[in-house]
């Protein structure tokens, strides 16, 4: 704060009086020129300084000053006015001088002393509203002018009359903050400033708005179907609405890959959709309840990719059998330029028989009755890229003839059905043309034209009925919005639906069908298989969730026919009996805990459900498949066993070497602390293990030649069912 120096005021005036005498031409006497005013002798800084200079006995007089400070002026009438600017303390010595119209003259002389004030303080500039990431530092520099004052520290103050917790403005207005929140916010910032207030100066403000945004972080994996092993550098998007595209990564060497989106956007609907080099492309839908989860996206290996002049005609063929035609140059990039060279194309086919999860998104399509269970036939998915590998796909007003396989359960298929896309923008099923079955070669296909690439679906709507029922955890506490998922078990559909603040759901199946039914929100349940009319039914007890509930899924393909799922564990403390899970005894109640069978199937492709909602006792748990019916053999089958533990996801594929009937996939090894490991076993038995005894490793040998038969014709199998 500047000092202000009392001055005393003094006052020199000299008068001169001049003009005495009388005309030569006569001897009247001229009365001389008088000042009559007395000047005022102080200013104040910054203000209107004025004085009227007064004569007596003057007819018309002029006035001049000398030593004027810059800005004082005179008019003609006499009037001085004079505004002190900043820093001028005094006006010097001023000599105003009148002089009558006889010429006679007087002059007076004075010193103007000026008062300091204390100016306003001023910003340099308007503050601007800021948007900043949590988790980000922020700074400002508040920049003032005081031209009596310093910015140093201690002439002017800054305070925070608003703002977040934990922000900070320093004695010489530098805002500083560390942005932490979990949730996107405003804050609305006020910084009071001022120089002390002499002199009734204002305290001023410097306002602005500050938004923090919140990302949510989703992280997941993607690996290969069949064998869970983790796919490196695949490319991951996630939409929203429309064109947006809300986050993209790519995965890891672990196939560990991390995508964000604002808060405010994550409460709706999300589709993360994944792409890989030699994968078919898939998405899954995210939403509220499984957004704080691993997403796990398995992608399937593709079946064909093959390469063809873009100028000539060309198709697309998988075993022997034509799947897409091309006309000749029906192909663009993504700006709408023409291809001119080689195509790459990537064919995968999905039987939706094996696993409805292989479908992208939910089996949810848009009518007029709004979002509606469809129920599918057979699905492939094509991408081309051109030779720097970018997309390219159909040109306008161009059609491409393609064959859909007949999905392994196509039970009253239609001779025409519509054809579907699947829009990972809107994460729906879009509605598109129509196909009709044609057969070939005694095999089954849907025949249809399509206007561009994606994932094309052999779908149509069903008729539905709701299963009713509620959701508690393990203290019977209701759980809202928790997802319920229905999966046909002899129709190729899906639906989800969301519980209420009351816990309860009304979840569409198809009528006339047998259908599971399971929850998850971090947890999850045990799976429950309903056999539905065509009237609502109601689950009695509600379904519980719970963290510690672990799930082994086991799948297969038609042949063989029947797999049996055989879980082995201590049946008391000591560990000195063991417990035997299968078809024949499908519940085990040990300690206060029941592990369950859920699903066993008999009639191909699974899935079979073993539910643990808890471990029992320490020691080791083993899991054992067998070969119960059919021609086949596992290895042949597309056979994968799905480990769901604690929410992480496990995938297991059956070994090479010689196949037998008994396949020891894994162990776990359960500690005093309840502790889990998972053991991989992966290996052939000569027989099922027996309550009391280890199992026994197969000791046949197989030549490198026959195991490199069996692979390849496992290989040729594994992806998909020959008919």
């Amino acid at each position: 704060m500047r000092l202000f120096r009392k001055t005393s005021t003094y006052l020199l005036v000299t008068l001169m009086l001049t003009g005495c005498g009388g005309s030569s031409s006569d001897n009247t006497a001229i009365t001389p020129i008088s000042i009559s005013s007395t000047a005022p002798t102080t200013a104040i800084e910054d203000n209107l300084y004025s004085y009227q200079v007064t004569t007596l006995n003057g007819n018309a007089p002029t006035f001049t000053i000398n030593n004027a400070p810059d800005g004082m002026n005179i008019s003609n009438t006499g009037l001085i006015t004079w505004v002190p600017l900043e820093g001028v303390i005094t006006s010097g010595e001023i000599t105003v001088t009148a002089t009558s119209a006889n010429k006679t003259t007087e002059s007076q002389t004075f010193t103007i002393t000026v008062q300091a004030i204390n100016d306003q303080l001023q910003l340099v500039s308007e503050p601007e509203n800021h948007s900043i990431d949590s988790g980000t530092a922020f700074s400002h520099q508040i920049q003032v002018i005081d031209v009596d004052d310093e910015n140093n520290g201690q002439d002017i103050s800054f305070e925070l009359v608003s703002a977040p917790s934990g922000m900070t403005v320093s004695s010489t207005g530098l805002i500083e903050w560390q942005a932490e929140v979990n949730q996107s916010s405003n804050f609305a910032i006020d910084v009071a400033i001022n120089d002390g207030g002499e002199d009734a100066t204002e305290t001023i403000h410097f306002t602005f708005s500050m938004d923090v945004l919140f990302y949510q972080k989703i992280t997941g994996r993607v690996v290969n179907y069949h064998t869970g092993e983790p796919l490196n550098n695949a490319d991951l998007s996630l939409y929203t609405t429309e064109t947006t595209i809300e986050s993209h990564s790519t995965s890891n060497d672990t196939g560990f890959f991390e995508v964000s989106i604002l808060d405010t956007l994550a409460e709706n609907k999300m589709t993360l959709f994944a792409d890989a080099i030699g994968y078919g492309e898939h998405s899954v839908i995210v939403d509220s309840s499984s957004i704080l989860q691993t997403q796990h996206i398995a992608l399937l290996p593709n079946h064909v990719t093959t390469s063809f002049n873009s100028n000539i005609a060309s198709t697309i063929t998988y075993q022997g059998e034509t799947l897409v035609d091309f006309p000749a140059a029906s192909l663009v990039r993504e700006d709408g330029q023409p291809i001119d060279g080689q195509v790459t194309a990537e064919l995968t086919i999905i039987d939706p028989s094996l696993d409805i999860n292989l479908m992208p998104g939910d089996m949810l399509t848009m009518t007029n009755q709004g979002l509606t269970p469809i129920e599918s036939f057979g699905a492939m998915t094509v991408a081309l890229v051109d030779e720097s590998g970018a997309n390219i796909n159909i040109a306008d007003n161009q059609l491409v003839k393609i064959r859909i396989p007949f999905a392994s359960i196509s039970d009253n298929a239609p001779n025409t059905i519509p054809l579907y896309y699947f829009d990972e923008k809107e994460g729906l099923w879009i509605e598109e043309g129509e196909a009709n079955k044609v057969i070939v070669n005694g095999e089954s296909y849907y025949e249809g034209q399509v206007s561009h690439f994606t994932t094309w679906n052999a779908d149509r709507v069903y008729e539905t009925v709701y299963i009713h029922g509620c959701v508690v955890d393990v203290n019977n506490t209701v759980i809202s919005n928790a997802k319920m998922i229905s999966k046909g078990r002899d129709y190729n559909g899906s639906a989800a639906t969301f519980t209420d603040e009351n816990g309860q759901f009304s979840l569409a199946v198809k009528t006339y069908s047998t259908v599971l039914v399971s929850g998850s929100q971090g947890s999850q349940s045990r799976t429950l298989s309903q056999i539905v009319l065509n009237e609502d039914i109601t689950i009695e007890e509600c379904i519980i969730l719970s963290p510690a509930t672990s799930t082994v899924k086991l799948t297969w393909g038609e042949n063989p026919r029947d797999l049996d799922t055989h879980f082995y564990g201590p049946a008391n403390e000591i560990g000195d009996d063991r417990f035997h899970i299968s078809y024949s005894n499908k519940e085990e109640v040990l300690n206060n805990s029941t592990i369950y069978l859920d699903v066993d199937d008999t009639r191909s492709y699974g899935p079979e459900i073993l539910t643990i909602p808890a471990f029992p006792y320490a020691g080791r748990y083993q899991y054992v498949i067998r070969e119960y019916a059919g021609s086949g053999d596992i290895l042949s089958s597309p056979t994968r066993v799905e480990l769901n533990l604690e929410s992480q996801i496990r995938i297991f594929s059956p070994p090479q070497g010689v196949v037998t009937d008994y396949w020891h996939v894994f162990d776990f090894v359960v500690s005093d602390t309840g502790e889990v490991i998972i053991e991989p076993v992966n290996t052939w038995l000569d027989n099922l293990p027996s309550t009391n005894s280890a199992p026994t490793v197969s000791t046949n040998n197989i030549g490198e030649a026959r195991k490199n038969t069996l692979l390849k014709q496992a290989i040729k199998k594994k992806y998909y069912k020959d008919n």
